[in-house]
């Protein structure tokens, strides 16, 4: 499951970026 795996930093991503 590699899109799993690089979709995972981007979630991470966009949650920071939403708490921001």
């Amino acid at each position: 499951m590699v899109l799993f795996l690089l979709r995972l930093p981007v979630v991470m991503l966009y949650e920071i970026l939403k708490i921001v």
